[in-house]
């Protein structure tokens, strides 16, 4: 369960003797009334185990509410790669949109959110845009459709910066991108980015969560300060200007991206928790 219900939960027990609660952590910027914090802290000190999904995450509840660390165990998010690439539809984003084909394209997945800072992704555009002046834009997520473009955007043009909203088929949209661009001030283990790489796509992303697990720092990818906008632009003009060689070290990588994330390595470990804890 997420912290809020784990919390809730933790409650519920308290009236139940011997049942066995397993809290989990997949975010890293919550910052609840003083009662949810006691109900957290209290919640953590009795937890034999504590499943969190990033080594940041577990950096987070240790600091935030003295979670004892030697109760945590990290088991990262799973994907399925194989059918992500079933998925993959690499001319459809430029066919939906009638670009020509090599028309730089980066994109943002996510949603309108004050942690996904998708003010910074506007601002790393209109830079780029100064060296790749054909460059377009994509934001796809809830919050980010077009009524959107007048208050996160106004400036930019509309003919290049496309407001794409909440879409059922974000994989096959993502292998379409030249660089997937991630933003957020925080993360725990960002799923959008597991996703850009398996569908093929390099990604560019703030030094947030742990991405550096995910990315091959430039190979598959960058990983650069969250605030430094210019970093960003420059990385994205390396990735640019050998695309190529971005995308064959990102298929490369599925092997070992496969090994670290997948599904079965994610249930299996979470189940070995609970027998674990069970017997």
């Amino acid at each position: 369960m997420h912290l809020l219900a784990s919390g809730y939960a933790h409650l519920a027990c308290q009236a139940l003797a011997g049942t066995v609660l397993l809290p989990s952590v997949r975010g890293t910027v919550v910052w609840p009334h003083w009662i949810k914090r006691r109900v957290y802290r209290s919640m953590f000190r009795r937890a034999r185990r504590t499943l969190v999904n990033s080594r940041a995450g577990a950096r987070y509840v240790v600091e935030r509410f003295g979670a004892p660390e030697q109760r945590l165990v990290v088991v990262p998010n799973g994907i399925d790669i194989e059918a992500l690439q079933r998925l993959a539809e690499p001319a459809l984003l430029s066919e939906r949109l009638e670009l020509e084909p090599g028309t730089p394209l980066i994109g943002l997945i996510g949603k309108d959110a004050p942690v996904k800072n998708i003010p910074r992704f506007v601002e790393i555009v209109r830079r780029l845009s100064a060296s790749v002046p054909e460059l377009h834009a994509v934001l796809i997520g809830h919050g980010l459709d077009e009524p959107a473009r007048d208050r996160l955007a106004p400036d930019l043009p509309a003919r290049r910066v496309h407001f794409l909203g909440p879409r059922a088929e974000a994989a096959a949209l993502v292998s379409g991108l030249d660089a997937l661009v991630l933003t957020s001030d925080s993360e725990g283990c960002p799923n959008v980015v597991l996703e850009a790489l398996a569908v093929g796509t390099p990604v560019v992303s703030a030094d947030v969560g742990d991405v550096a697990q995910m990315i091959d720092h430039g190979r598959t990818g960058h990983i650069v300060p969250a605030a430094d906008i210019d970093a960003f632009v420059q990385a994205l003009v390396a990735v640019l200007s050998d695309l190529e060689r971005y995308r064959e070290r990102v298929r490369a990588e599925r092997g070992r991206l496969s090994d670290a994330f997948s599904i079965e390595a994610m249930v299996s470990r979470t189940i070995g928790i609970w027998d674990e804890l069970l017997a």
